[in-house]
């Protein structure tokens, strides 16, 4: 028994010592249907159904369940600028098939920058779920706590379990894995963008006992110069790269183009065609 679920969470703030809920929300990805003949349940009655979530249904849940969230539980401060103009608020997908074409929708754009908001959309880097909050560590915790609840091996009562452990999740878990997402980015820094560092170990409790826990992982000098080395090493990659598949693409222009002479017959040929007669090169006498 399987159900899928759309979740978006953003790292919280402790504020006056309290933690904000940045737990924006959890949908389950699925439909209702009547039951059609008699069996676990009676003929008639309503039930979960499983939906394959494809770009429009995804398009759907971003514009009509997660922005109007957004908008809901976004603070102020973090929302919009001390003179009431709004600041650029970042959503990252995982990329998958669906996703990809989020990015140019007009519906989804004019979703993002309606109602005083501005809302952009960014990527996970391919094949990096260690950049990503959920796939990095939440949905194993959710995972963790519904495993140890009782279910009935029914569809509803698995949401039912899931929706209890996202409500019993703390603000501190979205934290301590904001911090580790900090430490792997620094390890890729460390690995040149490759991604076979060792997982960092940052004993997040001991800190947090001695108060100790940081707020941010800051880079040191050798990092920071090694990724300045990396971004100029990219850039002229990415450089030559188009440099290539310029020349590529104008020797592809000139072949089109003397193919096409070629095809095309010289003018004596198009005059000895018209008259009627077999056209021979002079240069080699009569045939």
């Amino acid at each position: 028994m399987k159900v899928m679920f759309l979740c978006c969470v953003g790292r919280p703030k402790r504020i006056n010592g309290v933690w904000e809920d940045t737990k924006v929300g959890c949908w389950p990805i699925v439909g209702t249907a009547q039951q059609k003949k008699r069996g676990k349940r009676a003929r008639g009655e309503w039930k979960f159904v499983k939906k394959s979530i494809d770009y429009e249904l995804y398009k759907q849940y971003l514009i009509e369940k997660v922005l109007p969230m957004l908008r809901s539980k976004l603070p102020r401060d973090r929302s919009h600028n001390p003179d009431g103009t709004p600041k650029t608020v970042y959503l990252q997908d995982d990329g998958a098939s669906p996703h990809k074409k989020i990015l140019v929708d007009p519906d989804f754009l004019a979703a993002c920058t309606a109602g005083g908001f501005h809302f952009e959309m960014r990527r996970q880097p391919a094949q990096s779920p260690d950049l990503n909050i959920l796939d990095l560590g939440f949905f194993a915790h959710l995972q963790a706590i519904t495993y140890h609840l009782k279910c009935d091996a029914d569809e509803k009562e698995l949401i039912r379990r899931v929706f209890r452990a996202w409500n019993s999740s703390k603000p501190e878990i979205l934290n301590d894995l904001f911090l580790t997402l900090q430490s792997i980015m620094k390890c890729i820094i460390e690995q040149g963008g490759k991604n076979d560092y060792k997982f960092p170990r940052l004993h997040k409790d001991k800190l947090r006992n001695r108060g100790l826990l940081p707020q941010h992982l800051k880079c040191n000098v050798f990092e920071m110069t090694l990724l300045n080395g990396h971004i100029t090493q990219l850039t002229e990659q990415v450089q030559r790269e188009m440099e290539e598949k310029a020349r590529d693409a104008e020797a592809m222009d000139a072949m089109t183009i003397i193919d096409r002479l070629e095809e095309q017959p010289c003018p004596d040929e198009m005059n000895a065609m018209t008259l009627g007669v077999d056209y021979f090169w002079p240069e080699f006498g009569d045939p």
